[in-house]
């Protein structure tokens, strides 16, 4: 049972990590980051406040 769940986690990674490399070029024309889930329930970890400033809930554009 432990292999199986493993695995599944595995298998989501590899879709996430197939997806971000997908799509990276596109959200960087965009001025897009990914974000982990982690640091998404997490609005003032080092890496939201770099992208978001002290306020993520505001939208910030690049221009």
């Amino acid at each position: 049972m432990m292999i199986a769940g493993l695995t599944k986690e595995y298998d989501q990674l590899d879709t996430y990590l197939a997806i971000k490399i997908a799509i990276q070029p596109m959200m960087d024309k965009l001025h897009l980051n990914f974000i982990t889930k982690t640091e998404a329930h997490n609005p003032l970890s080092s890496k939201c406040k770099q992208l978001y400033g002290d306020n993520p809930f505001q939208l910030h554009h690049p221009d």
